[in-house]
């Protein structure tokens, strides 16, 4: 929708003579829903129906009907466009169509669905994308002649969380433990990430952590361990005993 048209009027009198009545007539539309017209005759359409568009002057009335059609479907687009995933996980793809008019629809539950390689990642009727081994797959969105692709990448499984057992720790001073990191991913495996992981200490003065995990206790009082692997960070509180004599 969206489109305008120029009408014009022309008055014809009893002598024969005619005279250009565009801007003095007053025009109306007999469905606003469908065309609007200004006082100088552009109409412009707002939805797909009929109207009947008059012009009047001193009396005298004429009329012409308007069909509002829709606007013709000229792409599919799918967005994300280049889309990527990490193998196990899902993700929701859209699709819309976009008119001649330059409007848009979203018809991600219009179109039809399908995957190049459903080895790689399928994909429902509603756009839902599942993620089946690492690759590339072309997702194609179809609707009567039309259609849209866009490349979906599946990658590595992600780190998804991790625990760091036994979570909270007791040491007295100058005593060591070995943390570990057991990482859960996102195709569902787990795996020892104790020394790839960075290790830190928000209290370098109660415990040390070394780059492998070693903690080593200093003074009294409470620590908290990071560690941090593949942008996500995860915590254990060391707790510093006081000695007993």
């Amino acid at each position: 929708m969206g489109t305008t048209q120029q009408f014009t009027a022309v008055g014809t009198y009893n002598d024969g003579s005619t005279a250009d009545l565009t801007a003095t007539v007053s025009w109306s539309s007999s469905s606003t829903q469908v065309a609007t017209i200004t006082s100088t005759g552009l109409m412009t359409a707002q939805a797909a129906g009929t109207s009947t568009i008059s012009a009047s002057f001193a009396g005298v009335t004429n009329s012409a009907p308007v069909t509002v059609t829709q606007s013709r479907l000229i792409s599919i687009s799918i967005s994300p466009p280049n889309p990527s995933l990490a193998l196990g996980l899902t993700t929701e793809l859209s699709a819309t169509g976009n008119f001649a008019d330059g409007s848009t629809q979203d018809f991600t539950k219009t179109v039809n669905w399908s995957s190049s390689q459903p080895s790689v990642a399928t994909i429902t009727s509603t756009g839902l994308t599942t993620s089946r081994a690492q690759g590339t797959t072309t997702i194609t969105a179809t609707l009567a002649t039309l259609n849209g692709s866009a490349n979906l990448s599946v990658s590595a499984p992600a780190l998804v969380s991790a625990i760091i057992p036994p979570g909270n720790a007791f040491l007295p001073p100058n005593k060591s433990q070995q943390l570990t990191v057991l990482g859960s991913y996102s195709d569902g495996t787990s795996r020892d990430i104790t020394a790839s992981a960075s290790w830190s200490s928000s209290a370098s003065n109660i415990a040390t952590v070394s780059s492998t995990g070693v903690v080593t206790a200093v003074n009294p009082g409470i620590a908290t361990i990071s560690v941090s692997a593949s942008g996500l960070t995860f915590v254990a509180n060391i707790n510093v005993t006081a000695p007993y004599w």
